[in-house]
């Protein structure tokens, strides 16, 4: 009798125990170029392309985010009835000498104009 009880006992403690889990979920992630970092809420999970094993507790949304050098950062907040696969298409990202080539130069068309501007108003003032 005290076999059973000890079994009856284990039982419940395993049942209980499968109720008191976590929500998961395995998202495939995948990105175009391959190869990006996954982060989960800010850790490190591996590249893509994987699945990744995601607990939706305390919270009930996490944040996944891919970074690969030279391609901008991408990102998505997922909870457990999200889809996957989940596929982030990359950008390559601006390179700063020729964003500061193009501002140099919206700066001169600026000064131009403002030029123009100051002479026409003048001439109008006349």
């Amino acid at each position: 009798m005290k076999t059973i009880g000890i079994l009856w006992g284990m039982s419940a403690f395993a049942l209980l125990g499968q109720g008191c889990r976590a929500p998961e979920k395995v998202f495939e992630i995948k990105s175009f170029p391959p190869g990006a970092l996954i982060y989960v809420e800010g850790q490190d999970r591996g590249q893509t392309d994987q699945k990744v094993s995601i607990k939706f507790y305390p919270k009930e949304r996490v944040t996944v985010r891919v970074e690969k050098a030279g391609f901008q950062t991408q990102g998505a907040d997922l909870d457990i009835n999200s889809p996957s696969p989940m596929t982030f298409f990359l950008q390559e990202a601006p390179r700063a000498t020729e964003v500061l080539r193009e501002l140099r130069e919206m700066k001169s068309s600026l000064v131009q104009i403002s030029d123009l501007l100051g002479k026409y108003l003048a001439e109008k003032n006349k």
